[in-house]
């Protein structure tokens, strides 16, 4: 977005924490604006925004998050914001009036999608070497007893129904991970 007006009123942030991948910055808006962060944009980034101090409904202040945030702590009240390449380079967030927390958090999808095609490669791995001891080491005689034969039909096929439902966990906490619980309820 495009702004005409000339008059700029700068404002002080704080940068409560900063991590590898995320960022918490604490800044009052005396009225609407933008926080820039003077951070190179990437895409992949992403950005939350929560109230600095709970409000009553009568107007008093309740609390405050805490002063020294944890990068890992996802406050429940958040609202996710649009970032927007500012100069060229630069991270920028629209803010209303108020009191605001704000974490930008990196978490790009190549990222994850590598995750989970290198749990995959490694399952299949897995599956081979298991294939091939089983062709190496088992060999089937003429004077084996039944319950050898027996244990071999059914403990394969519990083996691969404990495979299968590793990969479904698998499937599940990526689903978890990239739509996150609220939309994972909905879904």
């Amino acid at each position: 977005p495009v702004i005409t007006d000339t008059a700029w009123s700068l404002q002080p942030a704080r940068v409560a924490t900063h991590a590898p991948n995320s960022v918490f910055v604490d800044v009052e808006m005396p009225g609407a604006g933008w926080l820039l962060l003077a951070d190179s944009y990437f895409p992949g980034w992403k950005a939350y925004r929560s109230d600095l101090y709970r409000v009553a409904e009568d107007g008093q202040i309740l609390g405050s998050e805490p002063a020294i945030p944890d990068p890992k702590f996802e406050p429940p009240n958040e609202a996710e914001l649009n970032i927007v390449r500012a100069d060229g380079n630069f991270r920028a967030v629209f803010l209303e009036e108020g009191a605001h927390r704000v974490r930008f958090k990196y978490t790009p999808m190549s990222f994850k999608l590598g995750l989970y095609g290198s749990f995959m490669a490694a399952v299949v791995l897995f599956l081979l070497v298991l294939y091939w001891l089983w062709g190496r080491f088992y060999r089937e005689s003429a004077d084996d007893h039944a319950v050898k034969r027996v244990a071999k039909n059914s403990l394969l096929p519990m083996g691969l129904q404990l495979m299968n439902r590793l990969i479904d966990f698998a499937f599940a906490m990526l689903m978890l991970r990239i739509l996150a619980p609220e939309m994972a309820g909905r879904y």
